[in-house]
């Protein structure tokens, strides 16, 4: 990933674009810290559901981890049936 300075990728800003969509994600910083990524619309679109579906599998993990405390919660919430 090639690393610009701020004001270099404003003043460039069409070869970074251009170097996103060929080689891949462009790394803006600022005083020699990163603050932004540049990154063609493909691979954000592939980022953003590879995100998506970690999200939805890591959701689904503590729903499964949690389902046992949460059985056993209802069940003592359940009020005493009368006879």
């Amino acid at each position: 990933m090639k690393k610009w300075q701020l004001q270099g990728a404003k003043a460039q800003f069409s070869q970074v674009v251009d170097l996103a969509i060929s080689e891949g994600p462009q790394l803006i910083t600022r005083y020699d810290r990163p603050i932004a990524v540049v990154v063609s619309s493909e691979d954000f679109e592939i980022d953003a559901e590879k995100l998506s579906k970690l999200a939805v599998e890591k959701v689904r993990r503590k729903i499964k981890r949690l389902l046992p405390h949460l059985a056993a919660a209802v069940e003592i919430g359940e009020p005493k049936k009368e006879k």
